[in-house]
């Protein structure tokens, strides 16, 4: 597949409790089209739930042999992965952190 055959999700300024059900029926909806691109620059503030929706879509794309890429996590993104610890798990869907996961 190319370029065109994927599709791009921007993610919201907030990903929290109340917008993670919303989030989870997109991404599900296009992991089932095809590879997806995540547009995370904009994210501003994240909660553990939200991290746990994008981690939840990382198992599905992996399991439907879907790339699942985020693209330009935004600062507060990138703390709340580590804060969390969560960069081992977030490296592979991150091309800027992929070569940094264990073992490679």
């Amino acid at each position: 597949m190319d370029g065109t055959d994927q599709h791009t999700i921007a993610l919201a300024r907030t990903l929290d409790g109340g917008d993670v059900g919303a989030l989870r029926a997109a991404l599900a909806e296009a992991l089932a089209r095809g590879p997806v691109r995540l547009d995370a620059s904009g994210t501003e503030r994240v909660s553990t739930s939200g991290l746990m929706v994008l981690l939840s879509a990382a198992v599905s794309a992996r399991a439907m042999d879907r790339p699942l890429v985020m693209a330009d996590p935004s600062p507060a993104l990138e703390e709340a992965i580590e804060t969390l610890g969560l960069a081992d798990q977030f490296a592979p869907m991150i091309p800027s952190h992929a070569g940094n996961a264990p073992g490679q």
